[in-house]
């Protein structure tokens, strides 16, 4: 983390701007009730745990020991006996909101929160998604893809459960997902692409295996997702640019900094 305020620090951001307190009330009142129109997320309500709790979180907004355990007995919810979690009561494990529901928990913190999760338990169910070549499915039956192999070691990396077993073939498998363009697609041969090229430079910095792929051209295809005229990123050539992909392709940049100065280089145009 220290890295990544490096990259803000002492730059001219009118975060007065910024109407902070209306969009932490905006959060808060999702983290009750919420209307009717969000029926459709109804397997995504461990997202929604995390995406408030971490907006909060970067916000320095204190949580209650109400809200602590309001959102630990809904996570508690969504936790199967195989050890992941689904993004509703009785819905199968995935690892997308297996992921959420962890990272959920870590940024609550605390004895309560952590002893929710049932560690050998998850981690059987880690191996029994693992596939010969190194990937992992995303549930059991699912999609094989480099989603799955960050969701797998960013929750093992927390919870201390990275083991030459469970990692082994993975740091290949991502590689074989650069492309001819040097993005990183969700599978070997697939479009390069803003979310999936995260995705695989995040997990190969998790395993401390940057040298497998090639960090030149990574960086020049990341490079090239800014459009100048917006300023912000778009996740696939002949994209438009939004703010779904200025996050996974803007958070790229941290990591692949880090790869090549131990000083924070900046890759992008920040102004624009």
């Amino acid at each position: 983390m220290k890295r990544l305020y490096k990259f803000v620090a002492g730059k001219e951001i009118k975060w007065s701007k910024f109407k902070r307190e209306s969009h932490i009330s905006y959060l808060i009142e999702g983290l009750g009730r919420l209307p009717e129109g969000y029926t459709g997320l109804v397997a995504s309500q461990s997202w929604l745990c995390f995406w408030i709790l971490q907006s909060l979180a970067m916000f320095d907004y204190p949580f209650s020991p109400e809200l602590c355990d309001s959102a630990i007995d809904k996570i508690t919810r969504l936790q199967n006996d195989t050890g992941g979690f689904g993004g509703g009561p009785g819905q199968i494990s995935h690892l997308g909101t297996t992921y959420s529901a962890v990272h959920s928990l870590f940024l609550i913190g605390g004895e309560r929160a952590y002893s929710v999760i049932k560690k050998d338990q998850l981690y059987s169910w880690f191996l029994s998604l693992k596939q010969k070549d190194g990937s992992f499915q995303m549930s059991k039956g699912g999609e094989i893809d480099i989603r799955a192999s960050y969701c797998v070691l960013a929750c093992a990396s927390l919870l201390n459960l990275m083991t030459p077993e469970l990692t082994s073939g993975m740091g290949a498998f991502i590689a074989r997902c650069q492309g001819f363009d040097g993005g990183l697609g969700c599978y070997p041969g697939s479009e390069s692409h803003g979310g999936y090229t995260f995705c695989g430079v995040a997990a190969l910095a998790l395993l401390g295996e940057s040298e497998l792929i090639d960090i030149p051209s990574v960086i020049k295809w990341t490079v090239d997702r800014q459009l100048l005229k917006e300023g912000g990123f778009q996740g696939r050539p002949n994209k438009l640019v939004d703010g779904c992909y200025s996050f996974w392709t803007g958070a790229i940049f941290p990591i692949l900094s880090s790869w090549i100065s131990n000083d924070p280089v900046e890759l992008y145009d920040r102004g624009a």
